[in-house]
């Protein structure tokens, strides 16, 4: 028989002895410090690949945004470069009046306008101008042959750049008669050379003089000395801004045929001549003003300079030029016929950038179609940061999860959760600095890669976006780095505190057969998905069938649904299959007992009992693989989608804009003429302008005039189940009638019809 032992009474020495030997309560950080390192040396392997996760994270989120800048500001900087007065902006002031000390005060009150908002936008000096035309030219005359001459003054300090002087000198403004440069062309045509004086004849009045028409004096005769022959200095040269500088000759046969020609004076030589005209007219006048039946206009050249400006900054530039726009328009927009004194009839802001009541202009349409283009390029950022963070989770689960029978011992032997939950948040924070500096790093060079490999020399001069601004740039990537770091770290902390408040039994019990529930089982986020994936589809067949929502709301709320909708739809239906996927594992599992074959008994029956791993594993397999799908056939979308915007701007393959023909034989011939050039296969010409509709709310129309008979033979029409040579006949078939019935047969777009309220044979005004 065997007999218990006896329990010995234990002294009190020995108790309190016990009682000081036990660890503290509250763990220092040292201690945390100490176990934290001490699981490196075990854990190594999967702490690495968890921070390659971690930097990867870091990278897309730095790399794309940033790319997305510098391709966006490359694309900003295209329009500014896709014809040489792209980037310029102009005022427009006609004057009544004109002397030295007016173009002073108008100087004075409308350079000042811009000076603050667009000057620091421009490259160089704001170029100056005034231009006079329609002189007749008394002396030489032209036989058979009216003529009409322009003087354009510049400064000429600026245009001698621009000038290739073939004989004589430039301008000079302290010579008694005006002094005017020729082009060669224009030279032979009057039998003029350096040295020769030009008369040209006008009428003019002083201020004194202009209620009183008995005092009107006419025939005044202005000598123009030709200092120089000359030739621009290149082609298409921007600092004339599109002017023909050649004599055009307008053949006309009653009245008698025009010949144009063209003058390049100096500014100061301009104003000089107009003071002494004044006090030639009248010498008591000190300060007058020589009014004249010809067109006085002063033109200001705003020049500016893609590499002061990046998309970041553009709004701030397009809210500039809206305010020089409207601040002209308010106060010298209205036409005055007899204006007050500076004598500014009227003035206005003109440039390919502005925005009129037309239509917006190249920068407003670029903004627009960047916000839309940002929408999709974040949401797939977004989704592919989520996989990219799922997957360092993950990697922290699975380094926690190889670590529950040691931190299960650890609890054991005394250490509390926050000591074990110290060192793995300790982990979490090391891998997050290092993301934190390598990260930003490889995305900078990562951006510099793509943008050699895939933008061209606007890319390249986009650069000065991350070279130009070191500093902000930092701080732009500091930014999404520490917000990638920071959800890493909370999702690897996440599992860390589940794992922690795990038992040695609660670990052998888990192990065995899972008994817990995922976390997105337990919120039933797959019906939750399918509930988002639905709702989108509803919103974006509604908004199809929706009339009268204008193309600009319908494109910037069906961008992101027809992402977001897919998105939740792939989520949902891999979510629903995990749902299911233990039960396939039993199912499995039962048909592999079938067989003979162990192995796949065992395995199967594991996975079923404790599915949490594998599933895990197939969630990660499944998501990358619908992404992956996915952004690929959304780059594919988004390159024919680029095509089909091309196409329908253009509407063939490429388009222009020529002078307007006069008589239907002059369209004719013009059409002819373009028909034999090598290469084309069809042409078509039209008139396209803009209106506004008769009605009570007037709605802007534009109105595209073709000729039916080669125009589907040559537009690009890209309309599934619309045939366009069967339009076009029925254009041609109503010819008459619409001559006959004073209206003119028109086809119309789907926003036009709904916003009209329109019905085949309906008719509608518009104001011409």
């Amino acid at each position: 028989m065997a007999r218990s032992p006896q329990t010995m009474p234990v002294p009190e020495k020995t108790r309190s002895s016990a009682r000081i030997a036990r660890p503290p309560s509250s763990p220092t950080l040292g201690s945390t410090v100490v176990l934290a390192r001490w699981r490196l040396q075990r854990t190594l392997g999967m702490l690495f690949v968890t921070g390659i996760g971690m930097i990867a994270a870091v990278l897309i989120v730095c790399a794309v945004p940033l790319y997305s800048q510098v391709s966006t500001t490359a694309g900003l900087h295209s329009i500014f470069t896709a014809t040489p007065d792209s980037p310029t902006m102009d005022i427009h002031a006609t004057m009544a009046g004109l002397s030295s000390s007016i173009v002073n005060e108008v100087n004075k009150r409308i350079a000042a306008i811009p000076q603050n908002t667009i000057v620091p936008y421009t490259s160089g000096s704001v170029q100056f101008s005034i231009q006079s035309q329609g002189f007749n030219i008394a002396v030489p005359k032209q036989a058979n042959a009216a003529t009409s001459l322009t003087i354009s003054g510049y400064s000429m300090n600026q245009a001698a750049s621009h000038i290739h002087l073939l004989e004589g000198n430039l301008p000079q403004s302290t010579s008694k008669n005006l002094q005017v440069l020729l082009t060669q062309q224009t030279a032979q045509q009057l039998k003029v050379h350096v040295g020769s004086l030009i008369y040209i004849k006008f009428n003019a009045f002083t201020a004194q003089d202009i209620s009183d028409t008995s005092e009107y004096v006419i025939d005044q005769n202005l000598p123009l000395l030709v200092s120089g022959i000359y030739t621009p200095s290149t082609t298409n040269d921007y600092f004339w801004h599109g002017t023909t500088l050649d004599p055009v000759l307008a053949k006309r046969e009653s009245p008698a045929s025009i010949y144009y020609f063209h003058a390049i004076a100096s500014n100061d030589g301009i104003l000089a001549a107009v003071d002494s005209t004044i006090q030639h007219l009248n010498k008591s006048q000190t300060n007058g003003v020589v009014f004249t039946s010809l067109f006085s206009e002063l033109y200001w050249y705003y020049r500016l300079d893609p590499s002061k400006f990046s998309i970041s900054n553009v709004d701030n530039l397009s809210n500039n030029l809206a305010t020089v726009q409207s601040r002209i328009a308010d106060n010298y927009g209205k036409v005055i016929t007899a204006p007050d004194y500076p004598y500014i009839e009227t003035a206005v802001t003109e440039g390919a950038l502005l925005s009129t009541y037309q239509g917006p202009g190249t920068l407003d349409l670029f903004r627009n179609r960047v916000d839309v283009a940002q929408i999709p390029v974040t949401i797939l950022m977004v989704e592919v940061v989520a996989l990219v963070l799922f997957f360092v989770s993950m990697m922290a689960e699975l380094l926690v999860e190889r670590q529950f029978d040691s931190i299960a011992v650890l609890r054991s032997r005394g250490a509390s959760r926050r000591q074990i939950f110290g060192s793995f948040v300790t982990q979490s924070v090391g891998l997050g600095v290092i993301a934190f500096i390598i990260g930003p790093i490889l995305a900078l060079i990562t951006v510099l890669l793509l943008i050699q490999a895939t933008l061209g020399a606007n890319g390249q001069s986009a650069l000065n976006v991350i070279t130009g601004h070191p500093l902000s740039i930092v701080l732009f990537l500091a930014a999404y780095a520490a917000i990638a770091v920071v959800v890493a770290i909370l999702a690897m902390s996440f599992s860390t505190f589940r794992a922690v408040s795990f038992d040695v039994l609660a670990i052998r019990r888990e192990s065995a057969r899972s008994t817990t529930r995922p976390f997105w089982q337990r919120l039933n986020l797959d019906i939750l998905a399918i509930i988002v994936a639905l709702t989108g589809y509803g919103i974006s067949i509604y908004l199809n069938n929706l009339q009268g929502l204008d193309a600009q709301t319908r494109v910037l709320v069906q961008a992101p649904l027809s992402l977001i909708a897919p998105t939740f739809l792939v989520l949902a239906g891999v979510l629903l299959l995990l749902r299911l996927f233990p039960l396939l594992l039993r199912l499995g599992a039962l048909i592999a007992t079938r067989g003979r074959g162990a192995p796949a008994v065992l395995a199967l029956g594991q996975m079923a009992r404790a599915p949490r791993q594998s599933v895990r594993m197939a969630l990660l397999l499944a998501l990358a693989s619908a992404f992956a799908i996915f952004a690929l056939v959304f780059t594919a979308s988004q390159a024919q989608h680029v095509l089909d915007i091309a196409a329908y701007q253009v509407g063939s393959d490429f388009s222009g804009t020529i002078l307007s023909a006069t008589s239907q034989t002059a369209f004719q011939k013009q059409q002819t003429m373009l028909q034999h050039i090598p290469g084309i296969a069809s042409v078509t010409m039209g008139y396209k302008d803009n209106y506004q509709t008769n009605s009570a709310n007037p709605s802007p129309v534009t109105m595209l005039a073709v000729d039916a008979n080669t125009f589907a033979q040559t537009a690009i029409w890209n309309v599934p189940g619309v045939n366009l040579s069967s339009l076009m006949q029925q254009l041609v078939a109503q010819r008459q009638s619409a001559v006959s019935n004073d209206a003119v047969a028109v086809l119309v777009d789907s926003l036009t019809w709904s916003r009209l309220d329109l019905s085949p044979g309906a008719k509608f005004s518009v104001q011409v």
